[in-house]
C-alpha cells in the first residue's frame, strides 16, 4: 500500500475519531448554553467536536503520508452554477419527499426542532461556514481522497458518503447527506478541489436555513407528501422537473470537466454511478472482474520508483482507470498528472498517416503512384520517381532514420521550424534498398508524408493535422512546442540511455520540434479519444481504417500496416504504435478481441525491463498471453 492510501478500515477509523469528538464535547452546549446563549454555545461545542478531531486527523496525516495540503484552486468558475443548482434540485426534488416518507421518532423530532428554530448569526456562520468547511476537509479532502488513490471511484464515493451520513446522528439528515455525499464527491474525484465540494455543502445548508424563514417546521413535519407539495400533480411535476434539472447540470458540468482533463478514471454520471455498482459490475463475466480487480491491484501497488508518466486502461468505450505517476519535473518536485502533456515521439507518425489516409478518403492521392506527382520539385530524382505513397507509410521505401543520424543529433535543433527545414538531413541519400523489397523504420519516410500533406491540402501541417485530426478527434491538449517554449503541463523528458546509466540526465539536446515522425505532446485521454474516433469512423471511412489496420510487410517484431504495429504473437491481435527515444517511451495498444485499450505515457527511458516495459508486459500478459 502506498502512503496516502486509505483503506476501508482506516476511514471508518476516521470517523470513529469524529463521533467520538462529538460525545466528547457534548457537555460543552449544555454548560456554555446556561450564559451565553444556546446558539453560540452550539456553534463552539461544533468548532470543538469537530474541529478538534480534524486536527488530530490532520496531523496523523501529515506524518504519514505524503498528502500535507488541501487543493482549494477554482480552475472552471464556469461549473459553480450547475453544481448549486443541482444541489438545491437534489434538495426539493428528491431529498425531501424522501424524508418526508421517513417515520421520526417523537424524541428526534424534538431534537430536530429545537435546532431548526435557530435563525440567529451563530446559526448562520454554524451551517453555511463551519459546518460546510470543516465536514468537506474531513470526509472529501481526507477520506474520499485517501480511498480514491486505493479503490475505484464509485467504492470510494459511495464507502465515503456513508461515513458522511453516519455523523449525522438523525434518519432526515441521513438520507441527505448520502445523497449530497455522493454530489459531492463525485465533484471532488473530477475536480480534485476541495472547493467545490464546500460550495456543494454550504448551498445544501444555506438552502436548509432559509427554509426556517418561510417554513413553520413543526406542521410541515406532521403533513403528507401530498400535503407538503400542495397536491399529487405538484409532486409529481416537482420531482420529475427536479431529476430533469439535475440531469442537464450533470451534462454540462461532464463536459465542463472534460475541457479541463481532470482526474478521470471512468466516464460515468453520477446517475450512473449506483447503477453502475448494482447492476453493471453483478453483471460482468467472472473474467471481466477478475480483470479489473487485477488493474486496480496492480496500479495500486505501482510507485513512482517503478515508472513515471500516466497510464490510461479503457475498455470499448468507457475510461476504467487512469492514473499518474513520478514527476514531470524531477527538480522542482512538479508531479505528473493525467492531463500533462507527455512527448509522443514516434506515435506522431500514426497522427500523420491518419492525416494522409484522410487525403486518400476525399481523393485527393493515390497510394500507389510515385510521389514525384505530389512533390515534382523534390530535389531527389530517385526516390520522387520510384517510391510511392504506400511504401512510405509501411517503412518499405527504402529511406533512411535521420533521427539517429549524427547530422540530425550534433546539429542545433532550434533551426527546424518547419517540415522543410527536416528535408536537408536525408534528401541526398540514396536509397537503402529497392521500393516495396523490405522493411527499413524510417522517420524520413513520414517528413516526406508530412511535405505531401502541404502541398495537395495547401495548408502548413500542423494547421491541418490540427483541423483534420487533432479537433474532429477531440484531442484538447494535443499541441507543437517549440523546444525552448515554457509551456504549462508538459513533462520533461529523463534519459538513463535505456538502462545504461544509473543516475538520470535530461533529454533536451536530443529533441527538436515536432515533425510528421515525431515529437507532438498530448495527454493520455487524448490519444484515447483519438483511438476512439478512429474506430468509430468520425476520422476515416471504415474501410480506410481497415486498410490502415491490414498487414503490409513484417517489421523486426512485429507487422506493419500505415503508421501502426499489427501484433500477432498473442492470442489476440494487437494494434498500436510505441514511441521511444532518450526520456521517452510510449505505448498505444488495443487488443482487439476483448476491446481493451492501455495507453502508457512515459518521460523516462527504460532497459526494457521496468518501466514503461514493465507496465506493457503486464498488461500483454492480462490481456493477451503469449502463444
Amino acid at each position: 500500500m502506498k502512503k496516502n492510501d486509505l483503506t476501508i478500515l482506516q476511514s471508518f477509523g476516521i470517523t470513529g475519531i469524529v463521533i467520538l469528538g462529538m460525545l466528547l464535547f457534548s457537555p460543552v452546549s449544555l454548560l456554555l448554553g446556561n450564559f451565553m446563549g444556546k446558539e453560540l454555545a452550539t456553534l463552539i461545542y461544533y468548532l470543538l467536536s469537530i474541529g478538534v478531531p480534524f486536527w488530530i486527523i490532520s496531523a496523523i496525516r501529515k506524518s504519514k503520508t505524503n498528502s500535507k495540503t488541501l487543493n482549494f484552486k477554482i480552475e472552471n468558475k464556469r461549473i459553480i452554477p450547475f453544481i448549486i443548482i443541482a444541489t438545491v434540485a437534489l434538495l426539493f426534488g428528491l431529498i425531501s419527499p424522501i424524508t418526508n416518507l421517513i417515520p421520526i421518532p417523537e424524541s428526534i423530532k424534538q431534537v430536530f426542532l429545537s435546532f431548526s428554530n435557530q435563525t440567529g448569526i451563530f446559526a448562520f456562520i454554524l451551517m453555511v461556514f463551519a459546518a460546510p468547511i470543516l465536514e468537506e476537509f474531513i470526509f472529501r479532502a481526507i477520506i474520499l481522497d485517501g480511498l480514491l488513490k486505493k479503490y475505484t471511484p464509485i467504492t470510494a464515493i459511495l464507502i465515503s458518503s456513508f461515513l458522511f451520513e453516519l455523523v449525522h446522528l438523525n434518519p432526515w439528515q441521513f438520507v441527505t447527506g448520502l445523497v449530497i455525499g455522493i454530489f459531492s464527491g463525485w465533484v471532488y474525484y473530477r475536480t480534485q478541489s476541495i472547493s467545490y465540494s464546500i460550495i456543494i455543502h454550504a448551498t445544501a445548508n444555506f438552502s436548509g436555513y432559509l427554509v426556517r424563514y418561510f417554513v413553520d417546521m413543526d406542521s410541515t413535519m406532521n403533513q403528507t407528501l401530498t400535503e407538503l407539495y400542495g397536491g399529487l400533480l405538484s409532486l409529481v411535476l416537482a420531482i420529475c422537473g427536479s431529476v430533469l434539472l439535475v440531469l442537464v447540470c450533470i451534462y454540462f458540468l461532464n463536459k465542463e470537466f472534460a475541457k479541463r482533463k481532470s482526474i478521470s478514471k471512468g466516464k460515468n454520471s453520477i446517475i450512473l454511478l449506483i447503477l453502475y455498482s448494482t447492476i453493471s459490475i453483478s453483471s460482468c463475466s467472472p473474467d471481466v472482474k477478475s480483470e479489473f480487480s487485477e488493474i486496480q491491484n496492480y496500479l495500486n501497488a505501482l510507485t513512482t520508483e517503478d515508472f513515471s508518466g500516466a497510464i490510461l486502461v479503457a475498455k470499448e468505450d468507457s475510461i476504467i482507470d487512469y492514473r499518474a505517476y513520478g514527476y514531470a519535473n524531477i527538480e522542482h518536485k512538479i508531479k505528473n498528472e493525467v492531463h500533462t502533456r507527455f512527448n509522443l515521439a514516434s506515435i506522431t507518425k500514426m497522427i500523420t498517416a491518419v492525416g494522409v489516409l484522410k487525403l486518400y478518403d476525399e481523393g485527393k492521392i493515390s497510394l500507389e503512384e510515385p510521389i514525384k506527382k505530389y512533390l515534382p520539385n523534390y530535389s531527389n530524382e530517385e526516390v520522387k520517381s520510384s517510391v510511392t505513397i504506400h511504401q512510405l507509410l509501411s517503412h518499405t521505401s527504402g529511406l533512411n532514420n535521420f533521427y539517429t543520424e549524427e547530422r540530425f543529433l550534433a546539429t542545433d535543433k532550434l533551426q527546424y521550424k518547419n517540415v522543410s527545414d527536416f528535408v536537408p538531413l536525408f534528401e541526398n541519400d540514396t536509397l537503402l534498398f529497392k521500393p516495396g523489397s523490405k522493411y527499413h523504420y524510417s522517420a524520413s519516410g513520414f517528413v516526406l508524408l508530412g511535405l505531401i500533406i502541404e502541398e495537395v491540402s495547401e495548408q502548413n501541417y500542423y494547421d491541418y493535422i490540427k483541423n483534420a485530426v487533432f479537433k474532429p478527434a477531440q484531442m484538447e491538449n494535443a499541441s507543437v512546442f517549440e523546444i525552448d517554449a515554457i509551456t504549462e503541463n508538459r513533462a520533461d523528458g529523463y534519459t538513463s540511455h535505456f538502462g545504461e546509466m544509473e543516475t538520470l540526465k535530461k533529454n533536451e539536446s536530443y529533441l527538436s520540434k515536432a515533425s510528421p515522425a515525431g515529437f507532438h505532446y498530448a495527454t493520455a485521454e487524448d490519444l484515447f479519444n483519438f483511438l476512439k474516433a478512429l474506430r468509430k469512423g468520425k476520422l476515416l471511412k471504415k474501410e480506410t481504417v481497415k486498410l490502415m489496420h491490414q498487414p503490409k510487410t513484417k517489421g523486426y517484431n512485429t507487422h506493419i500496416g500505415y503508421g501502426v504495429d499489427i501484433d500477432s504473437r498473442y492470442n489476440q491481435k494487437i494494434i498500436g504504435q510505441s514511441g521511444g527515444w532518450y526520456g521517452i517511451h510510449n505505448e498505444l495498444l488495443h487488443f482487439t478481441k476483448d476491446q481493451y485499450m492501455v495507453i502508457i505515457l512515459s518521460n523516462q527511458d527504460d532497459d526494457g525491463k521496468k518501466g514503461a516495459s514493465g507496465v506493457k508486459n503486464f498488461f500483454i500478459q492480462l490481456f493477451a498471453k503469449k502463444n
